[in-house]
Parts: C-alpha cells; structure tokens; sequence
C-alpha cells in the first residue's frame, strides 16, 4: 500500500508549475516559428505577384525567341527574332471537290510591341506553286499540298518565314461566332446570293456565326475579291474589340472547346497560353489590316489578282523595320 506519509505537496507544486511554464514556452516558440514562416511564404508570395510579370515576359521572351529561332532557320527564313508570323487559313470544303483556301491571311506578332500586323492574299493571287507547270492562283497551293504547301507559298510571296498556321473550316467559324454570343455589325448594304445561302439586310444587327460567314464570304461586288477583304478586316476588327472586353473572358472556357473542336493548328497549348497571355491587354488601336498591293487582271481569260512585286517588297522592308504605325481595326491601307 502507498505511503502517502513522505509526500512533499510543495515541491510537487513546484515541479508542476515549472514544468507548465516549460510548456508554455515551447508552444510561444512553435507559435513564433509558425507565425515567422506564414510571414516569409506572405513574403515570398509578395515578391513573386510583383516581380512575377517580370519574370513572366523574360520566359515569353526566351520562349518565342527560340521558336522563331529554330522555324526560320528550318525554313530559310532571316527576319528578325521579335516577331511571330502565323497564317490564318479559312478552308471552303465541298461535297465531290477538294477543298482550297476560301481566305489567306498571316498575322505578323510583334512581340516587343506587342503590336499585331494582319495582312491578307487574295485567295485569286497568281502565284508559282511548287510542284505546278504554270502560276496559278494561290488558293490552288492548298488544294494540291495542304496546310504545308499553301504556309511555303506564301512564305516565299512575302518574303518572311511562316512559322505557325491556325486552319478553321466555315462550320467551325461560324461554332466559333456562336459562342461569342455573335458579333455587332452595321452591314453596308443589302448582300443577296441564293446559291451560297447568303441573304442579309442593310444595317445595324448582330450576326450569328451563319449570317458572319455569310458577310466575309459575300463577293457579288462586281470588283473581285478586294471588297470581300475590305468585310473581312472590318469584321476582324469588330470582332477583337467584342473578344477583349472583360464579359468575354466568362466564356473562354466554352470558347476554348469550340477553338480545340473546330480548329486545326500546329501550335502546342503552351504555344497559346505564352501567346495568350503575351498579348492579353493589346489594344485593338494595334491591329492593323492591309492587303498586298497589286490589281486585278484578266490572263488567257482567267481573272487573277497580280501582285506588284516591287511596293510588297517596299511594304514588308517598312514591316521589318517597324515604320508602319498602327490603325484603327478595320482600316485598311
């Protein structure tokens, strides 16, 4: 049995409170250790939101500068490393025929800039396409080599390489306008043509992505493709000013499975999240849209569209050099 006769309650107190005081100062260390860790990690997270932006355009920088670096050595190309040349390929596929490129553009990124130059080939630009006896109109390029021949042929007719292409067919355009909600365009005039299904009204509307494609394809003009891409920067124009506003923003997750449903391109999704986020504040002030110079001729009975060699040369050194200011969207000159 214990013998509770020698039991000192006093120093039994005082071990106990010496040992709580103990305690007491551990948890005050593991408490300050604690606290002085959230503060470096705050910190830490600080420095990394403001410097961040920083960062992140040295790694675009490093990024591009690499791509544009490797596809123009690959394909002879000599331009300067601060600019990103993608081809914007719009292809008109048809039951029973092979499929050719109904609109040609290249947007030329200008990534110090942050600037974007967007020039369009007329679909009937005579051209030498490797691999045909005879020049021929460039749209041919796809028909006869796909996405591959149509970016080396134009290429070599601006002089510059093509370093990535973005390819929609018109159901994918017109996917593509619907999940923006369609587009705002005051339509210049009463554009009618049964046989393509064309049919719309003079003024104001918002077009869905049928009536979109059908105001970017209309070429009843009497003049030949030029009015066609006159429409089709307009609405470019129109149609970057709706996609960078903030209300946008809410559907890019609907947008973006529209884009990987309906588009072809040979770009990576880092490519376009680097690419996104490069250009994420542009305003539409800097894009600008022009055409090749050149006129409209009639050979052997063909109707093309003859490129002026000498003024595109002149028009792509003012490129390369940055002389060309931008425009409000949809101005072309």
């Amino acid at each position: 049995m214990p013998d509770f006769s020698r039991f000192d309650q006093a120093a039994y107190d005082e071990q106990t409170r010496l040992h709580r005081l103990k305690l007491r100062r551990t948890r005050k260390g593991r408490l300050f250790l604690t606290s002085f860790c959230i503060l470096v990690i705050m910190g830490a997270l600080i420095y990394a939101f403001v410097y961040a932006d920083s960062l992140w355009i040295y790694i675009a920088d490093r990024y591009f500068n690499n791509r544009i670096n490797a596809a123009s050595a690959q394909q002879g190309g000599g331009w300067d490393n601060h600019r990103l040349n993608i081809m914007i390929i719009g292809v008109d596929q048809r039951n029973n025929e092979p499929s050719r490129s109904d609109t040609l553009m290249v947007a030329m990124l200008n990534l110090k800039d942050k600037t974007v130059q967007v020039i369009s080939i007329p679909r009937d630009t005579r051209v030498k396409i490797e691999g045909l006896a005879n020049p021929t109109r460039i749209n041919h390029a796809y028909a006869n080599g796909g996405t591959e021949l149509a970016r080396k042929t134009a290429g070599q007719l601006l002089g510059t390489p093509i370093h990535n292409y973005i390819e929609t067919n018109f159901s994918g355009f017109e996917n593509i306008i619907d999940s923006l909600g369609g587009v705002e365009v005051d339509v210049e005039k009463r554009m009618y043509y049964p046989a393509e299904d064309i049919n719309l009204r003079k003024g104001p509307q918002r077009l869905d992505g049928h009536d979109a494609l059908s105001y970017v394809r209309y070429r009843s003009d009497g003049k030949g493709d030029l009015p066609r891409i006159e429409r089709q920067h307009r609405f470019l124009g129109l149609l970057a000013v709706q996609v960078l506003q903030p209300k946008t923003l809410l559907k890019l997750p609907e947008i973006a499975g529209e884009l990987h449903s309906n588009v072809k391109t040979d770009m990576s999704t880092a490519d376009l999240l680097v690419l996104i986020s490069e250009f994420k504040n542009i305003s539409p002030d800097n894009i600008r849209f022009s055409d090749i110079p050149g006129l409209p001729q009639y050979i052997n009975g063909a109707s093309y569209y003859v490129v002026d060699e000498e003024e595109l040369k002149l028009y792509m050194d003012k490129i390369l050099t940055d002389e060309i200011p931008a425009a409000a969207p949809g101005i072309v000159n």
